[in-house]
């Protein structure tokens, strides 16, 4: 070999390994697709945080076909689904449809629909009983509560209580099913153990000490359960107010003016507060459960309807129906952090405790979003941080290098 090709091997090898070490610790900004695509579904909150979430599912439940990202589907065939709830000791969701009458049931292992349970008419409330391992819907129309075995996945009772049964919730602390009957304007109590009404009167302006019965205000819808006071607080929509119940005594403590048409309500176990949806105000107001009272407002998007709490990151989801999206907010600072664009009308939200997916149902659409509130993306570790472009540059300047001392000395020989 010619002894002044060596030097130019030598350059050469030198330059390259130098290129393969430079970019092997360099972060190319150019963004990756998964960041662009979760950008793009997550909105504008996505950006400043990636830990909001996106639609990393779609799933069709008239063709029970799963589908990747957030798909638009519109369909004639409307079961209408409108709430749902998870089954720990099956990992199973349940779906109330309100059109159809029906319960769809979901393995959330392979996000597929595995049955279809016959309720009664224009279902719209759902709980879990941890205690037995039931399921229990509230019928508005039939003015009954099916109690559902989750081991055969079929209706074993129908229990009559008051006119138009909406919101229903279990208490671990006296182990009692709670339902407020919007159209008498009372909250019935079910023993689980005989499946039977404890008790319940038509509401009056005094505030009662009877188990079963007491007074709360107009057209309750929903409940949620302080598990640090005990309390169970009632949202009521005719009459802007949430109430208040000691469980304890079953009596009314408190009733605390809220927005316009409450209509959904959670717990923060972070903070121990309370929010509550309200679907006319476009707004959640924040209860502080230490004095009873509100002590925020957040805005949120059109009409809401639904809302649920991320153990995971500690926000706040909330379905915003008009808007066909979801609002987060963090709890931390009671505001808005992002939007994530769902299906067509979004009603009830949960949150999977086993594959930590929050899913939602979409009415009008007949899906459900399922949201992963994982990052999206993540850059690989680097030295340096340089633009895409930039990078092009250093590798045409390096490569200019080698030329020239390549016909420098070709031209010295």
């Amino acid at each position: 070999m010619n002894r002044k090709v060596v030097p130019i091997l030598i350059i050469l090898m030198l330059l390259i390994l130098e290129l393969t070490i430079f970019g092997n610790n360099i972060n190319l900004s150019q963004p990756s697709v998964n960041n662009l695509v979760s950008k793009t579904v997550a909105g504008l909150g996505n950006q400043s945080d990636p830990n909001i979430g996106y639609v990393e599912y779609t799933l069709d439940l008239i063709n029970n076909t799963l589908l990747n990202g957030n798909v638009p589907i519109m369909t004639s065939n409307s079961p209408f689904p409108v709430a749902m709830t998870y089954d720990p000791q099956n990992g199973y969701i349940y779906v109330v449809n309100a059109h159809s009458g029906t319960v769809t049931v979901i393995n959330g292992k392979t996000n597929t629909v595995v049955g279809s349970i016959n309720v009664g008419l224009v279902p719209c409330g759902i709980a879990y009983d941890p205690q037995n391992g039931y399921i229990y819907v509230s019928n508005s129309l039939s003015w009954t509560i099916s109690v559902i075995n989750t081991k055969t996945n079929t209706v074993i009772e129908n229990i009559s209580v008051g006119a138009f049964p909406n919101g229903i919730i279990y208490d671990p602390q006296n182990g009692y099913i709670y339902v407020a009957i919007s159209g008498a304007s009372v909250v019935c109590i079910i023993n689980p153990e005989t499946n039977t009404v404890v008790g319940s009167i038509n509401v009056g302006t005094q505030i009662g000490s009877v188990l079963g019965n007491f007074s709360i205000g107009g057209g309750p819808v929903a409940l949620a359960y302080d598990p640090q006071n005990g309390y169970i607080y009632v949202a009521n929509k005719l009459s802007d107010t949430v109430t208040v119940i000691n469980t304890k005594t079953n009596t009314v403590i408190a009733n605390i003016n809220v927005g316009s048409c409450p209509v959904a309500i959670t717990y923060d176990p972070q903070n121990g507060y309370i929010y509550v949806v309200n679907s006319h105000s476009n707004t959640v107001s924040v209860i502080n459960t230490s004095t009873n009272s509100v002590v925020e407002c957040i805005n949120v998007g059109d009409v809401p309807y639904g809302i649920t709490y991320d153990p995971q990151n500690g926000y706040i989801y909330v379905t915003d129906s008009f808007s066909n999206n979801i609002a987060v907010i963090n709890t931390k600072t009671n505001s808005v952090i992002g939007y994530i664009n769902v299906g067509e009308d979004p009603k009830g939200i949960m949150y999977d405790p086993e594959n930590g997916y929050i899913y939602v149902v979409n009415k009008v659409s007949d899906t459900i979003s399922i949201i992963s509130t994982s990052p999206t993306y993540s850059a690989p570790p680097s030295i340096f941080t340089i633009p895409f472009i930039d990078y092009i540059i250093v590798i045409i300047a390096i490569l200019v290098i080698i030329l020239i001392v390549i016909l420098y000395i070709i031209r010295k020989t």
